[in-house]
């Protein structure tokens, strides 16, 4: 028996879902994931990026993010959904910082990625979505 139908007979998922060993294809999917995301939820993407507080959209948006962030990110090894989870994070979280995007879109991306990340992100992710939650509430009043 050849090596490949071995390992397949072992592990039904071998061959089909991706393993991202190398920095190369780690980059490679997430620019895929990020350019998949863009092209089906722009619209979305540019409401929240431009909202100033949660508005009744966000909650609607955010479910449909979920949805599909969940189905997409199920494609890949617990490893890499949370390596992907963690970059698309960072990506907004970097989007912040340079002044080109809401905190209510890193907000809902959070919250919505939140599942997917490792233990060790979920303390400090909490803390800025309750600090996002009171900079909101704070220039709402």
């Amino acid at each position: 028996m050849g090596e490949a139908k071995r390992r397949k007979q072992f592990d039904p998922s071998y061959g089909k879902i991706p393993l991202l060993t190398s920095e190369g294809q780690k980059e490679k999917h997430f620019a895929q994931l990020l350019d998949e995301l863009f092209s089906k939820f722009d619209s979305e993407i540019k409401q929240l990026a431009e909202a100033d507080s949660i508005n009744e959209n966000h909650d609607r948006i955010k479910e449909q993010l979920a949805t599909w962030l969940s189905n997409r990110l199920n494609q890949y090894r617990n490893s890499d959904r949370s390596l992907l989870a963690t970059s698309l994070v960072s990506f907004w979280a970097e989007m912040i910082q340079q002044n080109q995007t809401s905190p209510v879109l890193l907000k809902c991306m959070s919250e919505v990625l939140l599942p997917f990340l490792p233990p060790e992100q979920i303390t400090p992710l909490l803390q800025i979505i309750k600090d996002i939650d009171a900079e909101l509430t704070s220039t709402s009043i």
